[in-house]
């Protein structure tokens, strides 16, 4: 679940409506059987004026096991925006990125650990600095039609990173970004929740869409499970898109 378009840093501006969020998780989840893992993200969740809101609609649906919220640690967090919060399936996950922090960022991460952990919260601080890898390209390769199916088939993204975001749901992460970086627009490569007419319809547009044997958005992608295995700093990965092309 996506509800920030931060694509570079922080835009107060690029936040997407509160009620959009919540309108979302309410068609989502009525209309899904379950879904296992669910990563709230942003940019970074704890500038959204509204996270406690959000998290407590998600926590009202049953049909999920794990929510993730993660943070980068160096927002100055406040006691209020854990109200809500408290519940075993809910995890804290504070990216650790120490190594490229100052020591004043490093005290602020360290301080919201300890403040979350006193409110109750399951926080989960990795030891190491999280791996990035750089995302597929996203022109268009034009591949054969059998090539795309291929693809497809042996894609894994479908089946761990799908995406709801803005009234929409994407079965990928190249569907996603091909849409709302404006590449293109393929309507058959995702689902507009408020076209459903009830939660019975949504399902089944939602299990139609994943059972496509390939997506529009396939002949953008050039690595398998969209990514090309490649690894990146974090913050740089477009260097390889913008400057190293």
């Amino acid at each position: 679940i996506v509800f920030g378009d931060w694509s570079s840093d922080v835009c107060s501006s690029d936040l997407f409506p509160t009620e959009r969020i919540l309108r979302d998780i309410d068609l989502f989840f009525d209309a899904v059987d379950g879904v296992k893992f669910v990563p709230l993200i942003g940019g970074e969740t704890f500038l959204h004026p509204d996270l406690n809101l959000i998290v407590r609609k998600l926590l009202e649906k049953r049909n999920f096991g794990i929510l993730n919220i993660t943070t980068n640690g160096v927002v100055k967090m406040h006691p209020r925006v854990f109200e809500g919060m408290q519940d075993e399936r809910t995890q804290l996950v504070f990216s650790n990125y120490k190594e490229s922090l100052s020591n004043e960022q490093i005290d602020v991460y360290d301080r919201n650990v300890e403040l979350a952990k006193s409110h109750g919260l399951h926080v989960i601080e990795p030891n190491i600095t999280p791996t990035w890898s750089v995302p597929t390209t996203l022109s268009n390769k034009h591949y054969s039609l059998d090539t795309m199916i291929e693809k497809r088939r042996a894609c894994l993204a479908p089946l761990n990173c799908k995406y709801l975001k803005n009234g929409k749901f994407f079965p990928c992460t190249v569907t996603d970004s091909i849409f709302n970086i404006k590449v293109a627009d393929y309507p058959t490569d995702y689902v507009e929740l408020d076209t459903a007419s009830d939660a019975t319809d949504l399902h089944q547009k939602i299990r139609t869409l994943l059972d496509r044997k390939y997506f529009q958005s396939c002949g953008h992608c050039d690595g398998i499970a969209a990514q090309t295995g490649l690894a990146a700093k974090a913050g740089e990965q477009g260097f390889f898109d913008f400057i190293n092309q």
